[in-house]
């Protein structure tokens, strides 16, 4: 198997619903590389941290999963958390169609088109997923 790319929303979707599958494949030599579209910064933060450090705690954390999970590359861009459905649709399906390109992998993953939980940015990410995917068919304009 050449390889996977997870298309996903936030860090911690990496763990949340593929950690078992990526750890799985990695261990077994598929090399997993992850596009996360937005650092988290609108997340529930707990204890863990104050409102402001949120998006540097969970750019970290999702680095440390990766690097445990086995993942080969990880890639976390700047669209807003919450509001990812907003991002312009040109410019994320290029980034997207990007990766694809680079990467090359056998299957893409993303979430189902309800998005798995109805959450705004998981239904996001699965139709910019999709549209990417699409538009990375031979012949197909950006």
């Amino acid at each position: 198997m050449a390889g996977l790319l997870f298309f996903l929303a936030h860090p911690d979707g990496e763990t949340f619903i593929a950690g078992g599958t990526i750890s799985k494949y990695a261990a077994a030599g598929v090399e997993i590389d992850v596009l996360c579209a937005t650092r988290g910064e609108r997340g529930k933060t707990g204890d863990i941290c104050p409102r402001d450090d949120l998006p540097r705690v969970r750019e970290a954390e999702v680095r440390d999963a990766a690097q445990i999970l086995g993942i080969r590359h990880l890639e976390i861009l700047s669209y807003q958390d919450q509001m990812l459905a907003s991002a312009p649709p040109d410019e994320i399906r290029r980034t997207m169609v990007a990766a694809l390109r680079r990467q090359r992998p056998e299957i893409a993953i993303t979430f189902d088109p309800n998005g798995m939980n109805l959450h705004p940015d998981h239904i996001a990410i699965s139709r910019f997923a999709s549209d990417a995917v699409a538009a990375n068919a031979p012949g197909q304009p950006l």
